[in-house]
């Protein structure tokens, strides 16, 4: 395959959002075998474990983990500036940033590939006490709704929220039916320590690969969700 910048090629939008959505969940079903040659580049969450503790601690309500993670976090990326010899300025919007972006990320994964478990949280969160109950749905409903609205709020598009919102979320939703729908793979051998590995029809799909979020340990602060939407 070569690539010639002056060739253009058109392709038919579909004409209506029945169509949109099944061009994503279409998609979806191309993320698991994609996800097996480039992991790197198709992990479909990438985290850095403070901020991501201190946004876990806020949506389960727990101040102290959410300040010991926050705390954490500025510490660990104080020393990283430091190491690399760059001043530490601004870390404390850096990392409420990280925050909000592990919150937003880790919203929009549930979104795409448990959006029933989101929503049960909504409708029937449990706990002994309506206070409890109520916080679980404030946590739930965040993670799903957080994302698309905060899409809206960047983009102003000439519609309201609320049908941004539900298109939105119908749009990650077939995307992620699309990854768990997604082909088996094929028959291949793969050797290594001495083992050898086939796949065989009876084996999983390759949604594990497509789904398998990443922790990002280094200094490089790669957070949010991927792949990327195309629209």
């Amino acid at each position: 395959m070569r690539y010639d910048p002056s060739v253009l090629v058109p392709h038919t939008e579909p004409g209506s959002r029945a169509g949109l959505l099944a061009r994503r969940f279409r998609y979806g079903t191309s993320a698991g075998p994609l996800a097996v040659r480039h992991p790197e580049a198709m992990a479909p969450l990438a985290l850095q474990p403070w901020p991501a503790v201190a946004g876990g601690g806020l949506l389960a309500r727990k101040p102290a983990i959410a300040a010991a993670g926050f705390a954490t976090a500025v510490l660990t990326l104080s020393a990283t500036l430091r190491r690399a010899g760059v001043p530490a300025r601004g870390l404390l919007p850096a990392t409420v940033t990280s925050t909000r972006q592990t919150w937003l990320g880790v919203g929009r994964y549930l979104t795409q590939f448990a959006a029933p478990l989101l929503i049960a949280g909504i409708a029937r969160p449990g706990g002994g006490s309506a206070a409890r109950r109520w916080g679980r749905r404030t946590a739930a409903a965040s993670l799903l709704l957080g994302p698309p609205l905060t899409a809206w709020a960047g983009r102003r598009p000439g519609i309201g929220p609320v049908p941004f919102a539900l298109g939105h979320i119908a749009d990650d939703v077939c995307y992620g039916a699309g990854v768990w729908a997604g082909p088996k793979p094929p028959h291949r051998h793969r050797r290594g320590q001495g083992l050898t590995f086939l796949s065989t029809r009876g084996q999983p799909h390759h949604t594990r690969d497509a789904i398998r979020p990443r922790i990002r340990t280094g200094g490089r602060a790669e957070l949010g969700w991927r792949p990327w939407r195309g629209v």
